[in-house]
């Protein structure tokens, strides 16, 4: 239960044997406003009560859209009103509350109903468009280093061609934090905290309620 799971499967988009985008999204897309990105999440509730082990899911209704740096202390704090006591780990994660078997089932469907009730941005699960990829791409060469300075190995970066075309066409794509190994949820705190994983304003501001 971290921010780790709330991923779809992402849509995956070909590249041309140069490595340049073909069909790259030009905007954001059907999620500009709080009401577009609440039809969009719906779309995922299937999977999340799947993911959660919710046969039959209750009722939702999105409260907001929240911020990576939020989903361990929103989901502490929503579980906390159906009477389970989770813990925020130091690198953003929840750990449920052990509970007897007769309470396996509330505790499932809580951690359903607080995660669709307080998603992250659905925005996270799709590609980014070719401008924010471009940047994103400028930012994780100038973090490389940074993460070598804590002691991390990291490959040679690609191209931003080249990433580019990595991006868009599969799942597996050079990013040094994913190179990274952090033995200990203190290290992956440092890491973090010492190199942010994507520049600011990489995504537009999450929409009003």
């Amino acid at each position: 239960m971290d921010s780790s799971t709330q991923t779809a499967e992402p849509q995956v988009q070909q590249a041309d044997n140069q490595g340049t985008p073909e069909g790259v999204v030009p905007d954001w897309g059907d999620a500009e406003s709080f009401e577009e990105m609440v039809a969009l999440e719906q779309q995922r509730w299937p999977e999340l009560a799947a993911g959660n082990r919710v046969d039959d899911p209750p009722p939702v209704e999105i409260v907001r859209f929240i911020e990576e740096e939020e989903f361990a202390s929103v989901q502490v704090d929503c579980l906390a009103e159906f009477g389970f006591d989770a813990k925020a780990t130091r690198d953003g994660g929840v750990i449920p509350p052990r509970v007897p078997d007769d309470q396996i089932g509330a505790l499932n469907e809580a951690a359903y109903v607080c995660q669709a009730r307080y998603p992250l941005d659905p925005r996270r699960r799709q590609e980014l468009p070719l401008v924010p990829a471009q940047e994103y791409y400028e930012h994780l060469v100038e973090s490389a280093s940074c993460v070598e300075r804590l002691g991390y190995p990291i490959s040679v970066a690609p191209s931003q061609e080249a990433w580019l075309g990595q991006y868009y066409s599969s799942e597996d794509w050079w990013n040094p934090f994913s190179e990274a190994t952090p033995e200990s949820e203190a290290a992956v705190a440092e890491l973090y905290g010492a190199c942010p994983k994507e520049p600011e304003g990489l995504y537009p501001p999450l929409p009003a309620p």
